[in-house]
């Protein structure tokens, strides 16, 4: 009984990931429709790099606490 209500449950929740990932897609999409592909996508690729930059100097300063601890 308790094993039927997990997986409903988990199976709810993957329902409402899945309708919010569907409305981040169609905000993107309408997004795209209004500024422009070309306009978007140098958004998108301007905020991975920035979010890659983050992620390195988080690497660098573990690195440096990890050598400094040894």
């Amino acid at each position: 009984m308790i094993g039927h209500l997990i997986l409903k449950m988990q199976s709810m929740l993957m329902l409402t990931e899945a309708n919010g990932m569907f409305s981040v897609e169609m905000d993107y999409q309408r997004t795209k429709a209004v500024l422009g592909s070309d306009v978007v996508q140098s958004a998108v690729g301007t905020a991975r790099q920035r979010e890659q930059a983050i992620e390195e100097q988080r690497y660098a300063v573990r690195r440096k606490h990890d050598r400094g601890a040894k």
